[in-house]
């Protein structure tokens, strides 16, 4: 597959800029920076395309591939700037980066999120669970509502503190965590690698479920993006949090529209 093929310039440039918007939508960037990051991620990239093409297996989209080794490479930026980077309220997402969508690429999305919240539901009395615990697997700011779902007693079980994770945390640490609210709320006695591997064939499960007669074909990278939306999407409806539109885009983008 030559490097024409594999991505264009075009494509590069706008597949980093998804990526940073994401991250400034998410404060992790602030605004300012954004020319400055999406430079330094499109240059690594370009230095290391031989290795990144070498290294595509072809399980995935090349788009859904090449987004995620741009995430990979925005994280490390953050990792290493976040210390000299004061962000403020003027460093949100601002609301020209916002695009309008029409009413047929809304729909699209809704339909996918819509299935996402019913093959969800398939899993019964366990689906606040699943729910809940792949949000917390991806980092995302955890409603309490979602954690009374799991368990009306959870503040006797102090699940506030549990669930209160440092977002720089190992995945052993979270996984840890993730033991310790199970067999507190549920009186079992698992470990650690038992609940990873629980959370991992859930993930395969819903992914396989969505890919049913659906028009994309996720995998675990577009998977985390969806339910990212999915996520803050009820987020916004119950606590008035805004929506990060750049989720949006990224899901369009997956869908092909």
């Amino acid at each position: 597959m030559t490097k024409a093929q594999f991505i264009s310039p075009e494509q590069l440039m706008q597949y980093s800029e998804m990526v940073v918007n994401r991250f400034i939508a998410k404060r992790s960037i602030p605004f300012r920076e954004k020319e400055d990051v999406q430079m330094y991620i499109v240059e690594k990239f370009i230095l290391k395309q031989q290795k990144i093409e070498s290294s595509f297996l072809g399980k995935s989209k090349v788009s859904t591939y090449c987004f995620a080794v741009l995430n990979r490479m925005c994280l490390e930026v953050i990792r290493k700037e976040i210390k000299h980077w004061n962000l403020s309220d003027e460093d949100k997402h601002p609301d020209s980066i916002a695009m309008g969508f029409n009413s047929e690429e809304n729909a699209v999305v809704n339909d996918e999120i819509r299935n996402l919240d019913k093959v969800i539901q398939l899993f019964f009395e366990e689906a606040p669970k699943v729910k809940l615990f792949i949000a917390l697997y991806y980092r995302l700011d955890i409603k309490e509502s979602d954690i009374n779902n799991y368990d009306s007693n959870y503040k006797e079980d102090n699940l506030l503190e549990v669930f209160d994770l440092n977002k720089d945390i190992n995945k052993a640490e979270l996984f840890d965590a993730f033991a310790y609210a199970i067999n507190s709320v549920e009186q079992k006695r698992i470990k650690a690698d038992a609940v990873r591997m629980w959370l991992n064939k859930i993930i395969g499960i819903l992914i396989k479920r969505l890919n049913t007669g659906s028009r994309a074909q996720y995998d675990k990278d577009s998977f985390q993006i969806l339910f990212e939306y999915y996520y803050l999407k009820e987020s916004d409806k119950q606590m008035g949090l805004k929506k990060v539109m750049t989720l949006l885009m990224v899901i369009l983008w997956i869908l092909g529209i």
